[in-house]
């Protein structure tokens, strides 16, 4: 067997050292879980392909390990955890008291170019509150997403909060096709800016949505409120973005 082929590209074995930090992680992860009230789930790691092609963005949808079956069924390696925990939720919890709050430590596969720090198969970690609309559960997503870097020693951190829905209303405001949309949206998700700029130069009213949507990029702020006020005060024509804003 030629030694290159041992380990598929993208994908990476664990020594001890490296194992031993990812544990550290991942049970800091859960002892947050307990201290704020997280339950823990699990999802299989093979789902419906239809799944994610309803949830996910085209990005996603283009990287993704899809396959058939021996049952003849179209099938992926899961490509990120969010749409599968809120199937679970959906199907298997519903009759639970609201909110309901769920914690994940899960691996996903996506087809992406490996680099530093990207591997196609990797863990996904998260914390989800569902069945509230009350601005106070995203505080507190904050605030355990902050405590857990600190709690790690990571010093040198940002919390980006980012919103597809509210990217998704600036397009639209702006005339830009659905598929298009899918387009971008997955390029700023990778932080690939110039290449969605690119593509928006090149619709009648890109240029005044590249403008909007650097704008909102630019803000940072240590006091969420006061990054909110700015948002709101850039959205303050395009009614539907503020209505995503404030869900």
């Amino acid at each position: 067997m030629r030694e290159d082929s041992l380990t598929l590209r993208g994908m990476r074995n664990l020594l001890p050292r490296e194992k031993a930090k990812l544990n550290r992680i991942e049970s800091e992860i859960r002892r947050l879980f307990k201290i704020y009230g997280f339950q823990e789930v699990e999802t299989p790691t093979i789902e419906p392909l239809e799944l994610f092609e309803l949830k996910s963005g085209e990005e996603i949808r283009h990287r993704m390990y899809r396959f058939k079956d021996l049952g003849g069924r179209d099938v992926v390696l899961r490509p990120e955890a969010t749409a599968s925990v809120t199937k679970l939720v959906v199907q298997e919890m519903r009759s639970m008291p609201l909110p309901i709050k769920i914690g994940y430590i899960l691996n996903a596969f996506r087809y992406d170019e490996p680099q530093y720090g990207r591997y196609r198969e990797f863990k996904q970690g998260g914390f989800e509150i569902f069945g509230t609309k009350s601005p106070m559960a995203d505080a507190e997503i904050l605030e355990v997403s902050s405590r857990l870097m600190d709690s790690l020693g990571i010093k040198d951190y940002y919390i980006k909060i980012g919103h597809e829905g509210v990217l998704r209303a600036v397009l639209a405001f702006f005339n830009v096709e659905e598929s298009t949309q899918d387009r971008v949206l997955g390029l700023i998700d990778k932080e690939r800016l110039t290449e969605a700029f690119e593509i928006l130069a090149s619709l009648p009213k890109g240029g005044e949505a590249i403008e909007l949507i650097k704008s909102l990029w630019e803000i940072k702020s240590k006091n969420p409120g006061e990054a909110l006020k700015r948002a709101e005060a850039l959205l303050k024509d395009l009614p539907g973005a503020l209505e995503q804003l404030e869900n």
